[in-house]
């Protein structure tokens, strides 16, 4: 029993892994040509929100604005709290 509770666990860190990878992956895509964001590294990006520094980590969608940690989609967070961005700049925050 426990070779079948060890081979869930190595199936689910193949798993998780892949999807940090995707997750930076695809956030590096969409960062790259935008000037708003400043890519420290692969693991860690940075922007401006509403005059806040924003920290994110794409791997585990993790960021940190004002003082408080959020997870989930970030792009979608900027775009509910700068809804004239995108006609100010003319950048395509999506």
């Amino acid at each position: 029993m426990t070779s079948d509770m060890g081979d869930a666990f190595r199936e689910h860190r193949k798993f998780d892994k892949k999807r940090r990878a995707d997750n930076r992956s695809n956030a590096y895509e969409r960062c790259k040509n935008n000037p708003r964001w400043r890519i420290h590294s692969d693991t860690h990006f940075a922007t401006n929100l509403l005059g806040d520094l924003l920290d994110y980590w794409p791997g585990r969608q993790h960021w940190k604005w004002r003082g408080k940690n959020y997870y989930g989609d970030v792009f979608g967070f900027i775009k509910n709290r700068e809804p004239v961005i995108e006609e100010q700049l003319n950048l395509p925050i999506r």
